[in-house]
């Protein structure tokens, strides 16, 4: 037999090793230009929401040569900044007296803080005034004033207390306080009546000096924090969708594809008049072999509009749903029918993260009812996402059926889209890759440097005119009677 002929029947003869799923759709993905290892993320549009799987377990990241990418599954998330409002505290550098008998405190602020726009003396003492003087002290030692104030507390006259000094500290990191007369002379509130024989009646009152004891001083600003959030849906029109009047129920059914998006929400568009009607939301279920329709929300639609101001509410809610069928029941009670012009759905996002690397086509595939959710190694994009990265954004193609990256001509992305078909051949790489198959390339490579030792054997007996030596010996020697 021919040696490459009996390689070939034994590699059909090895099981092939499932490489992943046979999807009968491709889409290029749309790269800019890069000069390295970019995150980016592709979001999923129409056409793959209605041919992948609900759970996207079928959906693979594919380079020219067919080989899968890691890739991470996730609802897009869009990030923001937030001023919250802190106190903090900060270093005590130096305290002591100052010019004419002033007190001030020397105070810098630690690595990491935020400027400050306040700032308050935080004392135990009551019914005081003081008047306090706020600088910026630069690194050069020059000071600038900042902010002149008053801080008082008149608790012996009125529940009142002011004792925070707002400021603008420019660039300046350490501030000089001041505090005009760090002591005061506060008199007793009881009056001393003293009577001595031979004199007149008198009153003495008792003062004592007190010190003005300052516990800390304390800051307040604002902090910028970065969070994120799941991005908002988005708003599409349904592929098809139709009105009926149910005048036995009086109810109107708007139904409508769902084109098997996953929907959070549902409004209805182009409503006129004044109204106030109960809607609920049902999908079709089958039950004993018919089909039912199962409420999964329900709500109020109004619409008021009265001297030229309307307040319209005509939309619902509810946790995300994927179906392929809906509708709409607006109970309309003996009242006419509400006029609308349209329905728009509320579509969650899904998008797709990998790792792109310059230079690289790169594919997206979907469309395997059999595929299974596939377990890859996500760690470069959780520590991209870790570090504050954000993905690049792309967009895919026109969807391919079988397609192939050399394939010039794509298909029209219309609503009607066509159905591929799902046999083994109908996927884009499929042969390919069953022959780059590691075992059954291993298996080949064997066979045929076993095949070629022999060839080259049997070449070296025809030209000593015999064969060799060491075969001749190896021949059995017959016995009589043919044992």
């Amino acid at each position: 037999m021919n040696p490459l002929l009996l390689a070939l029947h034994l590699a059909a003869c090895v099981p092939a090793q499932n490489d992943g799923p046979i999807n009968p759709w491709a889409r290029p993905i749309r790269l800019p230009a890069m000069d390295r290892p970019t995150l980016v993320a592709v979001e999923l549009d129409g056409h793959a929401f209605r041919f992948a799987k609900p759970d996207q377990s079928d959906i693979r990241v594919k380079t020219a040569f067919g080989a899968p990418e890691s890739m991470l599954v996730r609802r897009p998330v869009q990030s923001r900044t937030r001023l919250v409002p802190q106190e903090f505290q900060a270093d005590t550098v130096s305290a002591g007296p100052a010019a004419a008998g002033a007190f001030s405190l020397v105070i810098r602020l630690r690595p990491g803080q935020p400027r400050p726009n306040s700032l308050r003396l935080v004392t135990p003492l009551r019914d005081f005034e003081k008047r306090v003087l706020v600088e910026g002290l630069g690194s050069d030692g020059k000071a600038a004033t900042l902010a002149e104030g008053v801080i008082a507390d008149y608790s012996s006259l009125a529940d009142f207390r002011a004792d925070s000094i707002p400021f603008d500290p420019g660039l300046y990191r350490q501030f000089r306080v001041t505090i005009d007369t760090p002591t005061d002379r506060q008199e007793s509130a009881i009056r001393e009546l003293v009577r001595r024989a031979g004199k007149p009646l008198s009153e003495r009152l008792q003062a004592t000096t007190r010190p003005f004891r300052v516990d800390r001083v304390e800051f307040s600003g604002l902090n910028e924090v970065s969070d994120s959030e799941p991005a908002q849906w988005d708003r599409v029109p349904p592929p098809e969708w139709t009105v009926v009047q149910d005048a036995a129920r009086r109810e109107t059914l708007f139904q409508f594809d769902t084109g098997l998006r996953p929907l959070v929400g549902l409004e209805l568009t182009g409503a006129e008049g004044n109204f106030r009607r109960s809607v609920r939301l049902e999908v079709p279920e089958k039950v004993r072999g018919a089909t039912l329709w199962k409420t999964v929300a329900s709500g109020v639609f109004s619409r008021l509009a009265l001297q030229g101001d309307t307040q319209e509410s005509t939309r619902l809610t509810f946790p995300e749903s994927r179906h392929g069928t809906m509708r709409l029941v607006v109970s309309n009670l003996d009242s006419p029918p509400i006029q609308a012009t349209g329905l728009r759905m509320l579509a969650a996002r899904v998008e797709i993260l990998f790792m792109a690397n310059p230079g690289q086509d790169y594919r997206l595939e979907y469309g395997d009812p059999r595929a299974r959710a596939p377990a890859f190694d996500t760690s470069g994009i959780d520590a991209a996402l870790a570090f504050g990265t954000t993905p690049t954004r792309v967009t895919l193609g026109q969807p391919v059926p079988g397609a192939q990256p050399d394939m010039p001509a794509p298909i029209e992305d219309t609503t009607d889209y066509p159905t591929p078909e799902t046999g083994p051949m109908s996927h884009p790489g499929a042969s390919l890759n069953q022959f780059f198959n590691p075992w059954v390339f291993g298996v080949v490579l064997l066979v045929l440097g076993a095949l070629l030792l022999v060839s080259l054997a049997q070449a070296v007996a025809r030209l000593d005119g015999g064969k060799p030596e060491g075969l001749k010996d190896q021949q059995p020697e017959l016995k009589d009677g043919g044992e």
